[in-house]
């Protein structure tokens, strides 16, 4: 973030330097006879020394940072990529940038040639320097994935797929005396998984889960049947160490639930 708020400076002073650079060469008008006139644009080593430094310096600025952090930004995308291979992925996008740049500044009125010089230096330099620190800058941020247990819930089952798991004891067959309907002695695990628990109120509550979210871990016997739901919370986030800041992207919930059965309840075939 800090590097595109220096870029953004560097746009207004980019808009700064334009300005005074046309102000600066500003067309004269010259005589080239009595009823002869024309205007002429002059060049940056045609106005005074003081001018000329304060241009010099205000087009390094630029370069510096809209140049050089545009081009190492792209570059930093491949932070992971050796330094060499960042240097070679950077050579158009620096080529594109060097242009529109010259374009816009109207470099070309720089008409000393070791001004041009120093500027291609500079802008290189400014690229590598800044490809560096961006480098440092990304590998110090990290996306993490937390997983945690909100809360977890206990309930008394009575049947689990129409299957009474409280009175499970060796071979069941017949009739359930509690809700009706004959005991098939088939699970069906396909879609989804069907239960009855005791309330709070010691009512008898139907509900159904998804086998895909659902696990079986059996008891001995004595013990009583029950599902534990277990409330889950996921959060993916990027984490700036450079500065301490944490960003949420992405938040999830579900419910995982662990059926504690009897053993015999093996005795039924699962389709």
């Amino acid at each position: 973030m800090i590097f595109w708020i220096l870029w953004a400076v560097g746009i207004v002073i980019t808009i700064i330097t334009k300005c005074l650079l046309t102000s600066a060469l500003k067309p004269v008008i010259e005589n080239e006879g009595m009823w002869n006139e024309r205007k002429v644009s002059p060049y940056v080593s045609q106005i005074k020394l003081h001018k000329r430094i304060i241009l010099h310096l205000l087009v390094f600025v630029c370069i510096i940072l809209v140049g050089g952090i545009a081009v190492a930004k792209f570059m930093g995308m491949c932070y992971e990529a050796p330094f060499w291979g960042q240097i070679l992925i950077g050579i158009v996008p620096a080529l594109l940038t060097y242009v529109v740049g010259y374009v816009i500044l109207a470099l070309d009125d720089f008409d000393n040639a070791k001004s041009q010089v120093c500027f291609i230096v500079i802008f290189i330099v400014a690229i590598l320097g800044w490809t560096m620190l961006i480098n440092d800058y990304n590998r110090n941020i990290e996306d993490v994935t937390e997983t945690s247990i909100e809360q977890t819930q206990e309930r008394n089952l009575l049947y689990f797929c129409n299957v009474p798991v409280q009175e499970i004891t060796g071979e069941i067959s017949g009739s359930s005396s509690i809700f009706g309907g004959s005991v098939s002695g088939n699970i069906d695990t396909t879609h989804e998984l069907t239960y009855w628990y005791v309330n709070e109120n010691g009512k008898g509550i139907f509900d159904a889960v998804s086998a895909n979210s659902s696990e079986i871990d059996f008891i001995e016997e004595g013990e009583s049947p029950y599902v534990e739901i277990i409330s889950y919370y996921q959060c993916k986030k990027r984490v700036d160490h450079n500065i301490g800041f944490e960003s949420i992207s992405e938040e999830s919930r579900w419910n995982q639930y662990v059926f504690h059965l009897p053993k015999t309840i093996m005795q039924y075939s699962l389709e």
